[in-house]
């Protein structure tokens, strides 16, 4: 079981030289460990110290991460590596987050470690780090792509990283190479210079896995007989889909195979496709076919149409490529070459050497950064292959749904997985819901979609619940409802759900009969539509389903994003517990630990420095794993078990059985509106708590005694226990059934049931099911062992006082939902309970100049709030000026919309906003009495006037009350909040923040009584974060102007 604890840094010695040398306030650095010598540190002086180490790290944790994007160059621009190249060029002058105070760039970052210009470019950095001359751009990427390889096939990144570091950086380095992927790189360039015949090498010779690696997948296995022919007529019609194939000659070749007899048909092993690679998703099928038919000139148009030709220079890759094979060296071992490094360690660069000098000052410190490099690296890969693979299913399931792709299906793992999805396309439901809503000028309509193809989930909230009530009018009414009645059940839902209501414009105009076919029932809804594929029964939310599909597909199409280390706001944590050797972290005692960090020395160059630092970690001690290797892990709930030493959890130990400290690792952290900066650690402890398990745990007893899925050799979900009535492979079978089990025949089992809730958090009851008819048992559950089964709901019977008994049903309260507590040593409901604390005078006069300022008027104000402070608590007069601003904002939405449509080049517009929208709805007397009368150009412009007016007044309200509403919401209890602009998005349109960093109250305010951790409590933030947002994406409209 893994912990982390956190401790924060006091005070730090620095180790004595036996030499004392001081320049500028800092001792000169020694490797050298001595006996009690340490000289105090002054604050500022030893934060400037971990500051700068910290710093450090960060950048070579860029550099290592530049380095081996360096190498990427000369590979194909789908590979992983390609892309995150892409993707740090973005981040080399800016970096790619929108941050608070300005952040340090990638180029920022290292231009000072490489001795580069300010103006130097993203590849003057990689020109410097890999130098073309030395490692040719051919040899660099064989050597990056094998390490995305490696990187997918090991499980361990930290140890990977220890081993493969020096072979790229430490020119000592006496470890093995490989020369396995040199071959296969000659044989897949060969390949390529055949087909475009370059080289005079047979195409027979070559096969699958001379492009692509062996499949590991435990379901994929080579192909022979019948299946090697199905894979290549599949092949085939692949390539006619494809258009590489005429479909006279795919006919041709589907004959040719269908008559060659099964023992005449090349083996296909198991290959990976290589995804969206052409290379591999085409090339590979047509050098197959050819292989089984002969390469004729029809296959031979596939194979250079998927496969590229080299680059001009090709001869060059080719004789190093053989010359690399010849040698049976390893390309990494090439690219070294000479100078005995593909690129010089961090701490081999100018600021820790003289020049000249190649090998690392503090290796540890560069495998350390090599490691994170890596998992930046990776990761990247990870979400790149998940991001492929998501796009290529969404892409083909849109498809489907349009109308293209017929032979598409929906993939699932088991039955229950099964879904139907319908096609849209020929619906004419469908076609005249896209015209409802290309015709509406609701805001998705002006954000430069290419193609609208549904509505969006959030405009559908609540049209379900509409549709039914529709329906049943419809049939009630015998088919003429009228249009009025319709939209009463709009005005009705919108009352009940003002907070969550979808699109009310969309709602209304499927009111109208011409749009009733839309959303009615489909009296032929099993009607089959071009062959197996059935229209949908609600269009309007398969639409929906549809617009997501293309939304998502819209986003996929990004590259994965890729944020540089940086020390506050993208910051990779030192764990000084991973350096080896001579530097490694020790464990003086509670609250000291000695470390090593990177300080200049006398010649004014970095180098490891000993540093003794003292922490303060109160946790550690509240549970006792404080006292080094003799720590037992007992928090204070754990000791009321009452365990004996020896079957308390303590630290685990390795594999030579030695005890395990907890790590150590270091966390710089800001705090404050000031961002005042702190030093912590963090230890990460691995507690061994088997005895612990074995002495209150019951996991053996249940082990294989349950009806489970499975999902990569994993349990995914546990359904329910296992009854001797049922099937079971012998590899599930357990050796004893629980029925069998004589401590449970004797006394049963208990089973403790938990209901979550939303008026509070969770309901429980405690089951008891016995081999016997229990007293008070209510439900037989089953037979199993020749016996039958009851359940009773558990009682605790205390024989010392037989009229007392604690029922096993009960609620989990959390704070804020009347929980009950103990205060001052006697057991009682909490203070604030659910309805949180009491308003005073103050508040509610200041809950009633908000009300008035977002409703405009006064007396609504107390209708919403009361005639006094006792009326509502504090949270409750919150909850309604959430909601207030809530209606605000759609106010200003629909204001906003006005201002411009009013404009005269909007003016078919005017009759339904004059007549529909502002005389049924007028807000204020004067636009009624306008919007009543004519529809012409003098009344369009003077209710525009009025209503770009109302709307920027209203525009500051809401800026006014969102610091205001904020500062009561979440009250801060040092700061308050502040509503600012904050740059602008990639439209130059502004954007707005609210921050955490205005000037302290005068009064401290009132933190509790907000209602804790209470679902009313988390539903009041969720709604005031959404109207923040929301406010955000308004203000970067401008009044009048059509976004």
């Amino acid at each position: 079981m893994n912990r982390i604890y956190q401790g924060r840094i006091t005070a730090v010695q620095m180790a004595k030289p036996i030499v004392r040398e001081e320049l500028n306030g800092f001792l000169k650095a020694t490797k050298k460990k001595t006996q009690g010598n340490w000289q105090n540190l002054e604050k500022e002086k030893w934060e400037n110290l971990l500051w700068q180490h910290h710093e450090l790290f960060q950048d070579a944790v860029n550099y290592y991460t530049l380095a081996l994007g360096a190498l990427g160059e000369g590979l194909p621009d789908s590979h992983p590596l390609q892309k995150l190249r892409a993707r740090m060029q973005e981040a080399w002058d800016v970096f790619p987050k929108r941050t608070v105070t300005p952040a340090i760039s990638l180029g920022n970052s290292l231009r000072k470690h490489l001795g580069l210009k300010a103006t130097a470019t993203f590849d003057d950095a990689c020109r410097k780090i890999v130098p073309p001359d030395i490692v040719e751009k051919e040899l660099a990427a064989q050597v990056a792509d094998f390490l995305s390889v490696d990187l997918t096939k090991t499980s361990d990144l930290s140890e990977y990283g220890r081993s493969a570091a020096p072979r790229y950086i430490n020119p000592d380095y006496k470890g093995n190479f490989r020369d396995e992927f040199a071959r296969k790189t000659l044989e897949a360039l060969e390949l390529r210079l055949a087909v475009h015949d370059l080289v005079p090498r047979n195409l027979a010779d070559f096969g699958a896995l001379s492009l692509a690696t062996a499949s590991q997948r435990e379901n994929r296995n080579d192909k022979t007989g019948e299946d090697a022919r199905k894979a290549l007529i599949g092949f085939v019609k692949k390539l006619a889909m494809a258009g590489m194939l005429s479909e006279p000659k795919a006919k041709e070749l589907t004959n040719q195979l269908k008559q060659l007899k099964a023992e005449k048909i090349h083996q296909i092993p198991a290959y990976e496709a290589g995804g969206d690679s052409k290379e591999k998703s085409l090339g590979i099928p047509a050098l197959l076919i050819g292989k089984q038919l002969g390469f004729d000139l029809a296959i031979k148009r596939c194979l250079t149409a998927s496969i590229p030709k080299p680059a001009e220079n090709w001869q060059n890759g080719l004789n190093q490529a053989r010359e690399t094979v010849k040698k049976g060296a390893d390309p990494l071992l090439t690219a070294r070459g000479n100078q005995g490094y593909v690129f010089l360690a961090f701490t081999a660069l100018p600021t820790w050497k003289e020049g000249g000098e190649t090998k690392p000052t503090w290796i540890e410190f560069d495998i350390a950064a090599f490691k994170e490099a890596l998992v930046t690296i990776n990761q990247f890969n990870e979400k790149t292959k998940e991001r492929e693979e998501r796009k290529t299913a969404v892409s083909a399931e849109l498809e489907f749904m349009l109308g293209g792709n017929t032979n598409w299906s929906p993939k699932t793992q088991s039955e229950e997985d099964e879904r139907e999805v319908p096609v849209l396309a020929g619906d004419p439901r469908y076609e005249k819901l896209l015209d409802i809503l290309e015709q509406m000028d609701d805001e998705r309509a002006v954000q430069d979609k290419t193609k609208i193809v549904g509505p969006t989930q959030a405009a559908l909230r609540g049209f379900g619940k509409l549709r039914s009530t529709w329906i049943d009018l419809h049939r009630e009414k015998l088919g003429q409802p009228g249009e009025t009645l319709l939209q009463q059940a709009v005005t009705n839902l919108q009352r009940e759900h003002k907070l969550d209501m979808g699109h009310t414009d969309l709602f209304l105009r499927l009111c109208t009969q011409e749009n009733w076919t839309v959303w009615l029932e489909d009296e032929d809804q099993n009607v089959e539509i071009e062959g197996s594929t059935k229209r949908a029964r609600n269009v309007v939310c398969a639409a929906a389903v549809a617009q997501e599909l293309a939304d998502e597909l819209e986003r996929l199409q990004e590259a994965i994003r890729y944020t540089p280390a940086e020390p506050q706001f993208s910051r990779r944590l030192y764990m000084f517990s991973d350096i080896k050797n001579k530097e490694s972290v020790s464990h003086i005692g509670y609250g000291n630990v000695d470390v090593y960090v990177a300080a200049h020395n006398e010649q004014g160059k970095l180098a490891p420095c000993r540093l003794r630092l003292n922490y303060a970690a109160p946790r550690m001690v509240r549970d006792q794993l404080a006292d080094g290797a003799a720590s037992k892990w007992l928090q204070p709930m754990m000791a009321a078990l009452g365990l004996q030493p020896e079957e308390q959890p303590q630290f685990a130990r390795d594999s030579k059985g030695r005890t395990k400290p907890p790590a150590v690792e270091l966390m710089p952290d800001w705090v404050g509106r000031k961002r005042f900066l702190h030093f912590l650690l963090n230890f990460p402890v691995d507690i061994d708590t088997e005895k612990l398990t074995q002495r209150i745990g019951k996991s053996s007893r249940w082990a294989k005694q349950m009806n489970a899925a499975w999902e990569k050799n994993k349990i995914k979900q546990r359904f329910h226990v296992m009854w001797d009535n049922m099937e079971v492979k012998d590899t599930q079978k357990p050796n004893q059934w629980w029925w069998d089990n004589p401590e449970i025949q004797r006394d049963g089992f208990t089973c403790l049931a938990i209901d979550l809730g939303q008026r509070r958090a969770a309901d429980f009851a405690l089951l008891h099911t016995a081999a016997s008819e229990l007293k008070d048992w209510f439900v037989r559950i089953g037979e199993a062992g020749g016996k039958s089964w009851y359940t009773r709901i558990w009682k605790h019977e205390n024989p010392a006082r037989p009229n007392e008994k604690v029922s096993g049903i009960g609620s989990l309260r959390l704070p804020g939902e009347d929980a009950k507590v103990f205060y001052k040593g006697k057991a009682g409901r909490e203070l604030s309970g659910k309805k949180g604390r009491l308003a005073d005078a103050d508040d509610y006069e200041e809950a009633i100049e908000l009300a008035e300022k977002l409703l405009h008027s006064d007396e609504k104000a107390k209708a919403w709030l009361g005639d006094s402070c006792s009326e509502n608590s504090f949270p409750e007069q919150n909850d309604k000026l959430v909601r207030l601003f809530l209606g605000a904002l759609s106010r200003y939405r629909t204001w906003h919309r006005w201002s411009w449509q009013l404009q005269p080049k909007h003016s078919d517009c005017w009759e339904r906003i004059f007549k529909k929208e502002i005389a049924k709805i007028p807000y204020f007397r004067e636009w009624g009495k306008l919007a009543e009368a004519e529809v012409i150009a003098t009344n369009a412009a003077a209710l525009q006037a009025k209503v770009a007016k109302e709307a920027n007044e209203l525009r500051q309200r809401l800026e006014q009350a969102v610091e205001r509403l904020a500062n009561r919401v979440v009250p801060l209890r040092d700061n308050t909040w502040r509503w600012i602009a904050f740059g602008t998005d990639p439209r130059g349109k502004p954007l707005h923040q609210l921050a955490a960093d205005g000037e302290k109250q005068e009064e401290r305010p009132w933190l509790r009584g907000q209602r804790g951790l209470s679902l009313n409590r988390i539903e009041q933030l969720e709604i005031f974060r959404r109207g923040i947002l929301s406010l955000n994406r308004l203000m970067r409209h401008q009044s009048g102007v059509k976004p």
